[in-house]
């Protein structure tokens, strides 16, 4: 860098930025490790999370804490069903007034 006539080197190279020419900028090196940081501590908050003794192994108790059992589906026919065709038939079988 040519620096010009009366300029010590300090003042060239605030002027020019505090950065060797073609390195990137501070910020940009903190940006990239604070996100490389953060990856590493999600990545490794997800393996403790998912890792526990094994259900059954010879560590478990069975006191539970572990995923609860899925809810029994509802009864095939509720008791209201059979009225309601009922209903609904009656319904669909009177002829349909006319619409002006």
């Amino acid at each position: 860098m040519v620096r010009p006539t009366g300029m010590s080197l300090a003042q060239s190279s605030v002027l020019a930025g505090s950065h060797p020419p073609g390195a990137p900028p501070a910020a940009v090196i903190a940006i990239v490790i604070a996100a490389v940081l953060t990856l590493a501590i999600v990545l490794l908050w997800m393996h403790l999370r998912d890792s526990g003794p094994d259900p059954g192994g010879p560590d478990d108790d069975g006191g539970g804490g572990g995923r609860r059992p899925p809810e029994r589906p509802p009864p095939a026919d509720p008791g209201w069903w059979p009225e309601f065709e009922r209903e609904f038939a009656a319904y669909a079988a009177r002829p349909r007034e006319k619409q002006p």
